[in-house]
């Protein structure tokens, strides 16, 4: 188990509006800008992190650079393919959420910033109750938000994983927008986190009515 003392203290960003990581789920990425090939290329040759991050949806000066949120995650490359074009297929696991203390130029095009971790300490704690979420609230909210958009999921192996990886794992994968998965990303610990998917779950109203197929949720 890492300690907060051995995480990076300057962390490359990817800013990628709708795309949330957090601590302990995978997050399969294809790398193929220029500037983010940089960055994948020298964070493969040393220590394999990169941060999540999502604009802020405020307009800033430079459009090439929009403006961010504040909290971001920290993810260690764990998989990595290099394509003959020289994009590359990743696969990032979510280690620690961060706060942006300060941005630093740019470096090969691509944006790094000072990471405080110590907001988010309690990410890297394993919890002594594995089991503290309200499951029989939250499951039926989910299903019924995952029926409107024609998904499903195994609910019977999601039933043995440990609430923070579940809790977490769900947030990552429902379709909700950059707002929602902000939100989810900030909250305090993983019982706030259950209750917002929740309330997102039972608050969501759409769907696509025009394919019945059920699809898996990956």
């Amino acid at each position: 188990m890492l300690s907060l003392n051995e995480l990076p203290a300057i962390v490359p960003i990817f800013p990628l509006s709708g795309v949330l990581l957090l601590p302990g789920v995978p997050l399969p990425l294809h790398i193929f800008e220029p500037r983010y090939r940089a960055m994948v290329r020298d964070a493969l040759a040393a220590d394999g992190y990169i941060a999540m991050i999502q604009p802020n949806g405020q307009r800033g000066e430079d459009p090439m650079n929009p403006p961010l949120f504040r909290t971001a995650c920290l993810g260690k490359i764990v998989q990595s393919e290099t394509q003959d074009d020289g994009r590359y297929n990743i696969l990032l696991r979510g280690i620690c959420r961060l706060a942006i203390a300060e941005e630093l130029p740019l470096l090969d095009g691509y944006r790094r910033v000072v990471a405080d971790y110590l907001p988010f300490g309690h990410d890297m704690a394993v919890s002594s109750d594995p089991h503290s979420v309200d499951r029989a609230a939250l499951f039926p909210a989910i299903k019924r938000f995952l029926e409107r958009r024609n998904l499903q999921a195994n609910w019977d192996e999601a039933a043995k994983i440990p609430d923070e990886a579940l809790v977490n794992s769900l947030s990552v994968a429902c379709p909700f927008g950059p707002q929602e998965k902000q939100a989810l990303l900030e909250a305090a610990d993983v019982i706030k986190r259950a209750q917002l998917l929740q309330a997102l779950c039972e608050l969501d109203s759409g769907g696509n009515a025009n394919d019945n197929t059920p699809q898996p949720l990956h």
